[in-house]
């Protein structure tokens, strides 16, 4: 039995319309001593499962889902070994069956109750501008503003010095 399954990379909701979204499957199965495959092509959504019957038993197979939609990322899972990727290559057919399940991770969308909010739950729409965010931008002007201080004293400095005969000590 073959099982998809759809789950959120994040801490948000997937986008419902995933669930309507059909995933495209490939089982390829070789058949002891004949040198030829079964092969059977399906798409599941998630949820769903799809079994198949007449496959050679002790043949080892290959499942992969050959239309992701986009996933962030791909797990098959066979008898509780979870494994990265699309494609797995050592399910073997079992006279009395088998699990496989195949899972997609999409990034999760906000929720309208989740929009403009950051991990306090306040609505950065509903704070005042308090200017701190103009601090770089200040701290930068001051930086200037002295530079050129110094150098303005500096050169004032260095013209009466010229004009006087001394030094600046």
């Amino acid at each position: 039995m073959i099982e998809k399954s759809l789950a959120s990379g994040d801490e948000h909701e997937l986008d419902p319309e995933l669930a309507k979204k059909s995933f495209e499957f490939e089982l390829v199965c070789p058949v002891a001593g004949t040198g030829e495959d079964v092969r059977r092509v399906f798409s599941l959504r998630a949820g769903e499962r799809h079994g198949e019957a007449g496959l050679p038993v002790g043949a080892v197979c290959t499942l992969t889902e050959t239309g992701t939609g986009g996933a962030a990322e791909t797990t098959i899972t066979v008898g509780g070994d979870e494994t990265d990727g699309t494609s797995r290559d050592d399910i073997s057919i079992a006279e009395s069956g088998g699990h496989v399940l195949v899972t997609n991770l999409f990034p999760g969308v906000l929720s309208e109750n989740e929009e403009d909010h950051d991990d306090s739950g306040i609505d950065s729409d509903d704070l005042e501008r308090t200017g701190a965010q103009d601090g770089l931008l200040l701290a930068a002007t001051g930086l200037a503003l002295l530079a050129l201080g110094t150098i303005a004293v500096g050169a004032a400095l260095s013209r009466r010095s010229r004009a006087t005969g001394t030094s600046g000590s």
